[in-house]
């Protein structure tokens, strides 16, 4: 997590809501960590990025399952 928050500027999408997050209504920047309001809960967005050659979605959906 505290790898990841430093690089959400690398994704074009993310660095938006850091640049302008009150356009991005249903987004919360929280202690560097951007999630998004779903109904009555709320999400970690993973940047789409890459770290050690292994895009960083993937490896995240990989240790959830």
């Amino acid at each position: 997590m505290e790898e990841m928050k430093h690089q959400y500027q690398q994704d074009p999408f993310f660095k938006q809501i850091l640049d302008s997050p009150k356009a991005f209504k249903n987004f919360i920047i929280n202690e560097g960590i951007i999630r998004i309001k779903l109904n009555d809960m709320t999400v970690i967005c993973v940047p789409n990025i890459k770290v050690q050659d292994r895009c960083l979605q993937e490896m995240v959906i990989n240790q959830a399952h």
